[in-house]
């Protein structure tokens, strides 16, 4: 994505609903953060485009930088780990239910993994 074209999106960015499809080069730019640093961390689930062409929802995009966004990455990992570590299910399950975060379909797969590996 050209210079010209990611500053042409920046302008109509506050015009665009949640819904909206943003490019990740753009999206990088309004979290003022490196384009591989976004796709490394990936903070807000990606949506692919074409092949080749990764974008994320605008409204996700939002929600990340006014602080309710998605569980974080580290958060994630941080719960994973605690879930594994459970003693039992039930106490695995406790923690879980605690800790009242959003995850994306992939983190709660890999949570129920864990849970699933628990003796009842």
């Amino acid at each position: 994505m050209s210079p010209d074209a990611i500053r042409k999106k920046l302008k109509e960015i506050d015009q665009l609903p949640d819904d909206s499809i943003i490019p990740d080069p753009v999206v990088a730019k309004i979290m003022n953060i490196g384009l591989r640093t976004l796709r490394r961390s990936n903070p807000v689930r990606r949506v692919q485009l074409s092949p080749g062409r990764i974008g994320r929802r605008l409204g996700e995009v939002r929600a990340l930088i006014r602080g309710d966004g998605p569980f974080g990455r580290s958060q994630f990992i941080r719960l994973l780990q605690e879930v594994s570590a459970a003693t039992s299910r039930a106490a695995a399950e406790r923690i879980f239910r605690q800790s009242a975060l959003t995850l994306d379909e992939a983190q709660a797969e890999q949570i129920a993994d864990a849970l699933r590996e628990k003796p009842a």
